[in-house]
This record gives structure tokens, C-alpha cells and sequence, in this order.
């Protein structure tokens, strides 16, 4: 399986990728 990559920058608060949170600037795993 692949691995979530949260990566992502979320400057708005919102994270696009599914089972990620933002922890500005950028998402991190839930």
C-alpha cells in the first residue's frame, strides 16, 4: 500500500489530502 503523504501547505487551514490536519504552514498526518 502507499503511504499518505501530508505534505501539502495548508496557509488557509485546510488540508485537501484525506487523514491529514494542518499544523501551518503545512498538513501533517492525523
Amino acid at each position: 500500500g502507499s503511504a499518505i503523504r501530508c505534505g501539502e501547505s495548508c496557509l488557509l487551514g485546510k488540508c485537501y489530502t484525506p487523514g491529514c490536519t494542518c499544523d501551518r504552514p503545512i498538513c501533517k498526518k492525523n
